[in-house]
Order: structure tokens, then C-alpha cells, then sequence
């Protein structure tokens, strides 16, 4: 390994009367007043796919690009460098973790242990397959250096400074490429560019040969990825077949998932969560309002609960009325589909009631059921326990409307006081299915906006892209878009992503059951994929019965 002091030495030398400085992420070389600066920035998210332009964005991206180049002082680069990928020694890799995790099931007793190796061995395998039976694949780095003249290095670094944020921006904005400062890399680019090293040893992209964009100076796509231990499979791509996963990291970013019925949502989910369980990153908690996502689920990866076993109450959660008073118009809000600001005097009459004892009267017959969860019975102190040393769905499938609202949110109330308040940095992933019926609610907005600080992820499918608030849309990185052929959901879908209505409609006509765009914040281009089957389940049997 060439140490960076080594650098400096060799650097030096050949500098002759000069004076060289390694401050990263910049280099200097001060001699006879004048100082040289330059600056080193490396490719971290490049999804660019060519094929999914048309031609007048095509073009539009390569004048961006084009004039992005201009505007580099005299001297700069801007390249992508082309790494061998050890296939072999990949396989290898994989081959020796899944030996180990049969190994470790031969020796596991307990029925959770074994459920678990067994989903990260079908994870495993199931990759190791698509690579041997992928087409060749390509492993590249894109580099970004700045070099400008000045008078001393305190100028210099402003000059690169004010470069490097334009370069950063431009490329981010309209070409989707997002670029850093080099840090510690420094001296493994130095090295390379000194011949010290065969190898940058830096950010790299993978991706099938036929992938790498023949104008944009990155690869296309960058699957299938490396970094498989840490990410989550839930496909692969309509086109060529090639991995479509999500780091565990980037769920902490938030999820929406939208399709009709029977276009695949819940198939999705339970491969989310199987594979969420499999890598073990953390606990999820699960709300299933229709009771289809537990009839996917195997056993041993959650435990599956229902209201009568966990009675809970609105009570016996919170101590504070004006908490109280949140929930309440949040239960009668979500269960009504009105707007709370017009349930205030509702709220305080209910509140008031049973604060003193007294017989509720006079209410509507549909929010009956929510009478349910104004007394003391409550089992939250057992339930936030549970949370928090096991994964759990919350089956809800048997129960009617208002009651299944109802607990649901007051759920989801006890998950973020017991999420937020814990000491573990494990994550905690929160998904609910057909969240159109609390997707509304005030709770919803503040897991999406305070999830991430807290390490909470939240994931919500729903029907219908109508369904959920702008401010949840915005918070969310990930999104995944089953097909309809249906004209308002493409324009409901079109406006919420900001992109061409007629465009998207015909796009979204043309995906099968099962197929879906996936779309990442970071990428500005949609990835077609195929959901695969969970893990566990005949998908098939599973739908029959």
C-alpha cells in the first residue's frame, strides 16, 4: 500500500525547486510565487441511461455537458477510468458466505435463526445466478479534476472552491451525476496517476457493457451492484434482466409504493420485508389493513398480531390532553375522510365526555367503533415491548373500517413514542399497506420528516397517487409505480413526479402485472423492473387460497 507521506516524498522530488502541498482535496504546487491548484472530485451516484431519453433530451444533456466543459479553467479533466472486475473472486465471495450460512443452519436450533439463514441463502443464490447468467460487465470510476493558476493558495482554494460547487451542482441538477471533494482518496489517486498503483481503489460503478452510455461520460446503469450485503433485492430489470435492489441504508429515506389492485403491492411488500428481515439491520413493524400481506408472510419472520390480543386505547397511551386531542381528531379525521380543522369542537366534546365519565351520546353510527378505544383497557406497555425485540404485522383483515383505522394510527402513535424514544442505532422500518386511509394524518407527515434523524424508515402502499399529501411525496426518495390504464391515475402520477403526463401514460398502459417503474431521487431516469415472488411463498397458491 503507498502511503500518501511517500507521495509527498516522490512529489517533491520531481517538483525541483518548487513546493508541493497535499491538503485534501487539493494539491498545490507553489513556485516562484505563482501557485498551480487542483482539485480532485469523484463520481458517487451515476445512473444515467440514454435509452430512456428521447432524442431532444439527448441532445439537450450533451450541450449541458458540453458546456459544463467550457467552463473548466484550462487544464481540467473530466474522465471515467476503466477497472478490471474479478468476477472470479466476486463468485468466489459469494460462494464461500453461502457455504457458511449452510453451515450455520445445520447448527441452528431455533425456528427464527433458521427462517432468517434461510431467506439470506435464497437472497444469495438467487443472486449469484442472475451474474453467472449476466452478460459481461464493466467497472469504471469517473474523476473530475480542476486546475487553476494563482496567486497564493488561499486564492487558489477559492477559485476551486467556486468550480467545484458549479461543476457539482450543473452535474447533479441536469445530468443526474452526483459528485464529492475527494477526501482520503487523494493519495490513492495520486498514486495512480504516478504509476504507483495499478488501481484508484475508489467509488466504483458496475454495470453490463452494453449499459455504458456511449455520449455521457458514465455508465448507463449500475447493476447489478457489488455492495450486495447490505441491500435488499425486489427484482429485475424488464430489459436485460439485471438486479434491481435498495441498500437498507436508503429505506431510512422513506418509500411509496402505488398500484390498483391486484398489480402487484403487496408481493412487493413481503419480498421487502423478507429481505429486510434476511440482512438484519434492524426490526420492522408491519401494518396490514386488508389481512393480504400476512397470508404472504412465512413463519418465523414476523409475529403476527391482531387488536384482541393487544387491546389499546387512546387513554391509556397518552397522558398529555393535547395529545389526546391529536389523536382523537386524527382517529375521527382518517375514519370520516374530512379535514380535522373541522372536527375541533367534535374532538372537545368527545374528549371532555370521557374525561368526566360520562355517556357518549349523539354521535354518527360509522365512528361508533372508535367508542372502543376511549376506555382504559390497554396493553400499549406490552405491545411497545414487543416492538421493539421482534419483527410485527398487525393483522387487521377481520375488523371493520372505522375500527381498523382506528387502531391502526393509534399503532403507529405507540411505534413513533417507542421508536423515537429508544437508545439503538439499529433501524426501524415502518410499513403500512393501503395507507390511503391514514395517509393524511398529521403522525404521517412527522415520521416522514423526523423518521431519518431518528433511524425510522417508512414505507406506504397505496392505491392511487391522489392518495397521499404533497409534503409526504416530497420526503420520500424512493418510488415505485405499478401500470394502469387508466388516464387520471397516469395525470395523478405525472404531476406528483414531475413529468410528462402523455409520456407517462403510455408507459404506465404498457407495464404488466407485476411490472413497475422504480424511481430513486438521486436518479432522474425510471427503471422498469419485474417484482420477484417472496422468497418463501408460491405466490400463485398463496392468491388461490
Amino acid at each position: 500500500m503507498v502511503r500518501l507521506r511517500d507521495i509527498k516524498a516522490l512529489l517533491a522530488r520531481v517538483s525541483q525547486a518548487g513546493e508541493v502541498r497535499v491538503e485534501p482535496p487539493d494539491l498545490f504546487y507553489i513556485n516562484r510565487g505563482k501557485v498551480t491548484g487542483i482539485r480532485y472530485l469523484i463520481g458517487e451516484e451515476m445512473d444515467l441511461d440514454v435509452r430512456s431519453l428521447s432524442p431532444v433530451k439527448l441532445y439537450d444533456n450533451v450541450e449541458r455537458l458540453a458546456s459544463v466543459i467550457d467552463k473548466l479553467p484550462h487544464g481540467s479533466e473530466v474522465k471515467i477510468i476503466k477497472f478490471k472486475l474479478d468476477l472470479t473472486s466476486f463468485l468466489r465471495k459469494l460462494e464461500n458466505e453461502m457455504a457458511n450460512i449452510k453451515a450455520s443452519m445445520e447448527l441452528a436450533s431455533e425456528p427464527f435463526l433458521k427462517t432468517r439463514l434461510e431467506a439470506r441463502l435464497s437472497n444469495l443464490s438467487e443472486l449469484y445466478k442472475m451474474i453467472v447468467e449476466g452478460k459481461p460487465l464493466l467497472r469504471l470510476s469517473f474523476i473530475v479534476k480542476i486546475r487553476v493558476e494563482a496567486n497564493t493558495t488561499e486564492e487558489a482554494k477559492q477559485i476551486l472552491s467556486y468550480h467545484s460547487s458549479i461543476i457539482s451542482n450543473v452535474f447533479r441538477s441536469t445530468l443526474g451525476l452526483k459528485i464529492r471533494e475527494a477526501g482520503r482518496e487523494l493519495g490513492r489517486i495520486l498514486a495512480y496517476e504516478l504509476g504507483l498503483s495499478n488501481d484508484l481503489d475508489v467509488k466504483s460503478f458496475i454495470g453490463p457493457v452494453n449499459a455504458v452510455a456511449p455520449v455521457l461520460p458514465a455508465p448507463a446503469v449500475k447493476k447489478p451492484r457489488a455492495d450486495y450485503e447490505d441491500a435488499i433485492l425486489l427484482g429485475v430489470e424488464a430489459e436485460d434482466g439485471t438486479p434491481v435492489v435498495v441498500p437498507v441504508d436508503m429505506l431510512l429515506k422513506h418509500m411509496i409504493v402505488i398500484g390498483p389492485t391486484g398489480r402487484g403491492k403487496t408481493t412487493l411488500l413481503a419480498r421487502l420485508l423478507e429481505g429486510f428481515f434476511s440482512v438484519g439491520a434492524g426490526l420492522f413493524l408491519a401494518v396490514d389493513f386488508k389481512g393480504d400481506l400476512a397470508a404472504y408472510m412465512e413463519k418465523g419472520i414476523a409475529r403476527i398480531i391482531e387488536p384482541r390480543e393487544y387491546p389499546l386505547s387512546v387513554r391509556g397511551l397518552f397522558d398529555s390532553s393535547i395529545e389526546a386531542k391529536g389523536l382523537l381528531a386524527d382517529l375521527l379525521s382518517s375514519s370520516l375522510q374530512v379535514p380535522r380543522e373541522i372536527l375541533m369542537e367534535s374532538v372537545e366534546y368527545v374528549y371532555s365526555t370521557i374525561t368526566a365519565g360520562d355517556v357518549i351520546s349523539h354521535v354518527r353510527a360509522d365512528i361508533l367503533p372508535i367508542l372502543e378505544f376511549l376506555g382504559r383497557d390497554s396493553r400499549h406497555k406490552d405491545l411497545a415491548e414487543l416492538i421493539m425485540s421482534d419483527n410485527v404485522l398487525a393483522n387487521l383483515g377481520n375488523y371493520g373500517y372505522a375500527y381498523q383505522t382506528a387502531y391502526g394510527l393509534i399503532l403507529l402513535y405507540l411505534a413513533r413514542k417507542t421508536f423515537f424514544q429508544r437508545g439503538t442505532s439499529d433501524i426501524r422500518l415502518i410499513v403500512v399497506d393501503e395507507a390511503w386511509r391514514i395517509s393524511r394524518s398529521r403522525l404521517v407527515a412527522e415520521l416522514f420528516k423526523e423518521g431519518r434523524s431518528r433511524r425510522v424508515g417508512m414505507v406506504l402502499s397505496t392505491q392511487n397517487p391522489s392518495d397521499l399529501p404533497r409534503e409526504v411525496v416530497e420526503n420520500a426518495h424512493l418510488v415505485i409505480i405499478f401500470g394502469s390504464p387508466n388516464e387520471k391515475y397516469a395525470r395523478d402520477a405525472a404531476g406528483m413526479l414531475g413529468l410528462e403526463a402523455e409520456d407517462l401514460a403510455g408507459k404506465l398502459s404498457r407495464l404488466g402485472v407485476g411490472e413497475a417503474f422504480f424511481l430513486n431521487a438521486l436518479d432522474p431516469h425510471p427503471v422498469v423492473f419485474k417484482v420477484r415472488s417472496p422468497i418463501h411463498a408460491d405466490s400463485d397458491e398463496r392468491r388461490a387460497s
